[in-house]
């Protein structure tokens, strides 16, 4: 397929067409069957790669056409989205609580806990831990003793809690896999995707390649090309730069209960915008 409307001033081959978190999968390099993606991004997304078999709609997860290469068959994957992810990262930078994103983490670890505030996200409503559309985003458990800090810690804290239910749902459903990978902008908290393993116990790798959608375009077209002959050769000559955070002593029981106070918080958010005048 050429696209001859572009003047460029010679023809641009389309060799290559995904969607968004397809691309992500691809981009990371999980190409066989139960490998696990975790995209921290605007939302929160987590995806499985099924095969070349599809799995019927289930406990929130649908099915999706991963890919599908030249000679090949047809891969699929499964998602279960929850909105209000990075966004909520995004608003501690808006609204004031600090000045610079760079600087989130820093912040966050200079208390040693979220002394009882737990931040629930849910400015377009909710999706997880439960589907309201009419959910409201809500503060609770501020005291004369909560400092800014805090407040930043919790709102950290709840993109590792909307993490946590996500997986539930998915291990629930497909078992637990021995890692996953993340991705997305709000990967590159630390203090998240630490939380992650600590509170999900899981080993979690994270690639230096933050959009792993536009690296998963850019093989699909290359694959297209010519440049590369199949999805092993791609995984043999690129070289990614993956961190490894590896489940090891863990506060495990203290999150655990900081998660179960945030659940309790986010069942008050249902319908807040429906009881409005």
């Amino acid at each position: 397929m050429i696209d001859e409307s572009l003047d460029f001033g010679f023809s641009i081959p389309i060799t290559g067409v995904i969607g968004d978190q397809q691309a992500s999968i691809f981009g990371n390099l999980l190409f066989e069957k139960g490998d696990v993606k975790l995209t921290l991004g605007t939302g929160i997304a987590c995806n499985i790669n099924t095969g070349p078999k599809t799995h019927p709609t289930s406990h929130d997860i649908y099915p999706l056409i991963g890919w599908k290469l030249v000679g090949k068959d047809v891969f699929y994957i499964a998602e279960l989205l929850a909105a209000n992810g990075g966004r909520a990262v995004e608003w501690a930078v808006t609204s004031g609580l600090i000045d610079d994103i760079r600087d989130i983490d820093t912040v966050a670890r200079s208390v040693p806990d979220s002394a009882g505030v737990s931040f629930v996200p849910a400015f377009n409503g909710m999706e997880v831990p439960y589907k309201d559309p009419f959910a409201g985003t809500s503060l609770f458990g501020i005291s004369l003793k909560t400092t800014t800090s805090n407040l930043v810690r919790a709102v950290l804290e709840s993109q590792t809690f909307i993490s946590r239910h996500v997986l539930d749902v998915m291990f629930g459903y497909y078992g637990k896999p021995t890692k996953i990978r993340v991705d997305g902008g709000a990967s590159q908290s630390t203090f998240i995707v630490e939380n992650i393993v600590e509170l999900c116990n899981i080993d979690v790798e994270r690639s230096d390649c933050v959009e792993g959608s536009l690296i998963g375009a850019s093989f699909l077209a290359g694959l297209g090309v010519g440049l590369y002959n199949s999805t092993g050769e791609i995984k043999s000559v690129i070289q990614q730069n993956i961190a490894l955070f590896d489940v090891k002593e863990t506060r495990c029981g203290v999150l655990e209960e900081c998660y179960e106070n945030w659940c309790a918080s986010a069942e008050r958010c249902v319908d807040w915008t429906k009881q409005l005048p």
